[in-house]
């Protein structure tokens, strides 16, 4: 009678470990989840600083020509005006 019941009780243990396996992988999958969102986050973060960086640079160098041309206007409008003086 011990022999009839054996194969059951294996049956019933190889599907036992089979759920486990099973919920070993959906609580690792689980498990993994928050650090997948926490990478994509410092990911979004990184390029927003990248793209800010750019753009700020971008804005230096405009404010630097436009500094420049102010100053050579400036210098153009007082030769002008000592042309002007000596006609």
């Amino acid at each position: 009678m011990k022999s009839l019941n054996l194969p059951l009780i294996f049956g019933e243990t190889a599907s036992a470990l089979m759920q486990i396996d099973n919920l070993n992988s959906e609580l690792a999958a689980a498990m993994a989840e928050p650090f997948k969102l926490l990478a994509t986050a410092y990911g979004e973060k990184r390029r927003h600083n990248q793209k800010t960086s750019f753009w700020e640079d971008k804005i230096k160098s405009v404010k630097a020509r436009t500094a420049n041309q102010e100053m050579q206007v400036k210098h153009l409008e007082e030769v002008r005006l000592r042309l002007n003086t000596r006609i």
